[in-house]
């Protein structure tokens, strides 16, 4: 019996480059193509740097409060000489100013207060400025009680350079394969397409920064210099109020880490014989009769003395109670939005604080 047999494609025979390539072959072209599309990108992003975190320099980093960490850092590696004083908090330090303190104390000081700081924040931009430099002498911190709450550090927090600051948090090579996947990221490219964007066009922002890291928030301080701010914003006040009755209603008790975290801070600042000036920043009376009533506030108010009265009898610092205005001679009117000082309050809070301190140094005006 015979069999049939399929008859073969003369052009195939003819034409060998035709013939289906094998599975190895397929995968080692995609696998050439993906890391090839990926070392364009990373090499794209180191070049543009949008997290500072290359220190390339070739284009100016967002000035907006969106990657505050990563401007404060080359804001103060790129200082033409060291601070000798720190402003360290969150945002509601973000506008005191670094000028006002020299005034006060002859001291070269920055403002490395941070959006949503926490004590790990503290911890990184100290460690960080005294590998810079063993004339910082005084740290300034705005410490609320959102600081204490904080269970690990922010995102930001753990990009370089200010990761290395912080071994106890992540080890050195996982930040570094961590920084690998960003730089070859498609939202880092995106985010640098953006930055490229910018340098031509201009910024829409309501925050900037100064080079001694000071905020300025663009329009509201132009009406204070011209008389015109006479409250705070309604609609801001409204919103802060919402957001705060929901965090004031959770646990009141610092996490461990963080205390963990400040407790290592302020041993540090004691071995580096630092002066540290703590305060607990003010809220507007309006905003503070509200969380009385519909909040745990005061359960919280309670629980952060209890911390400070713990750490007071550990390390070495001054702690200063400010959490209304009549504490310092403020105005409930020089606030932005019932937690985020404006104006002269906030040059009142720092005369508080420094009342005491010795002057040093030549004396500057203030701005």
């Amino acid at each position: 019996m015979s069999r049939l047999v399929e008859p073969k494609d003369p052009a195939l025979n003819a034409n060998p480059t035709r013939r289906i390539a094998s599975p190895g072959r397929f995968f080692a072209v995609c696998l050439a193509s993906s890391l090839a599309a990926m070392a364009l990108i990373g090499a794209f992003n180191v070049l543009v740097d949008p997290y500072g975190e290359f220190d390339t320099r070739l284009v100016p980093l967002d000035d907006s409060d969106r990657h505050s960490r990563a401007l404060k850092v080359s804001l103060l590696c790129r200082a033409a000489e060291p601070p000798e004083a720190l402003i360290l908090g969150n945002s509601r330090s973000m506008q005191l100013s670094p000028a006002t303190v020299r005034v006060l104390t002859g001291l070269r000081t920055f403002n490395a207060s941070t959006a949503a700081g926490s004590a790990f924040d503290l911890l990184a931009f100290t460690r960080l400025a005294l590998a810079r430099s063993r004339r910082l002498r005084t740290l300034i911190v705005g410490l609320d009680t959102f600081m204490l709450h904080a269970a690990h550090p922010r995102a930001e927090l753990l990009y370089f350079p200010l990761v290395r600051y912080l071994p106890e948090m992540r080890s050195p090579l996982l930040a570094h394969l961590a920084r690998a996947g960003r730089t070859t990221a498609s939202s880092t490219a995106w985010l640098s397409a953006e930055q490229l964007y910018y340098l031509r066009e201009e910024r829409p922002r309501n925050y900037a920064f100064d080079a001694d890291g000071k905020i300025r928030y663009l329009q509201y301080d132009e009406w204070v210099e011209e008389g015109r701010w006479f409250n705070p914003l309604p609609y801001a006040l409204e919103s802060v109020r919402s957001q705060y009755v929901g965090s004031f209603n959770v646990d009141p008790e610092p996490t461990e880490q963080a205390s963990a975290a400040l407790e290592l801070w302020l041993a540090e600042a004691d071995r580096a014989n630092l002066d540290v000036y703590i305060f607990l920043p003010p809220l507007h009376s309006f905003l503070t009769a509200f969380l009385e009533r519909e909040s745990r506030y005061r359960e919280h108010m309670d629980a952060y003395r209890r911390c400070m009265q713990r750490l007071g009898g550990r390390f070495r610092f001054k702690f200063y109670d400010l959490a209304t205005v009549d504490r310092f001679g403020g105005n409930d009117r020089w606030f932005l939005d019932g937690t985020h000082m404006i104006g002269p309050n906030n040059d009142l809070v720092l005369k508080a604080i420094l009342k005491d301190v010795s002057r040093s140094g030549s004396r500057v005006a203030v701005r």
